[in-house]
């Protein structure tokens, strides 16, 4: 794709102006939910500064997952895997 052209077959988001051609154009009503961006973000609380430097512990992760199963109702022995967002769980599941 660095020459320019698309692959339609196998297009991932990121360039609007490409989707309002293919399905027409929407102006600034189009939000790009592919790439993490949304200019209407979701509101979030204050952070500690050590949430912006430093890992989860894998204390941290346990937890992490034990709150999901719970919500979900998901049993101990189903996978789990915390990812930052879908494309970087992509990686954990290759094709």
């Amino acid at each position: 794709m660095n020459n320019g052209s698309y692959n339609r077959e196998v297009f991932h988001g990121g360039d609007l102006d490409h989707a309002m051609s293919v399905y027409g154009s929407g102006g600034p009503t189009w939000i790009d939910l592919s790439t993490g961006i949304n200019p209407h973000p979701y509101p979030i609380p204050e952070l500690s500064t050590e949430a912006w430097v430093r890992l989860p512990s894998a204390s941290l992760e346990k937890r992490l997952h034990d709150a999901a199963r719970l919500y979900y109702g998901i049993s101990s022995e189903t996978p789990l895997v915390a990812a930052s967002g879908t494309q970087a769980s992509f990686s954990y599941f290759p094709c």
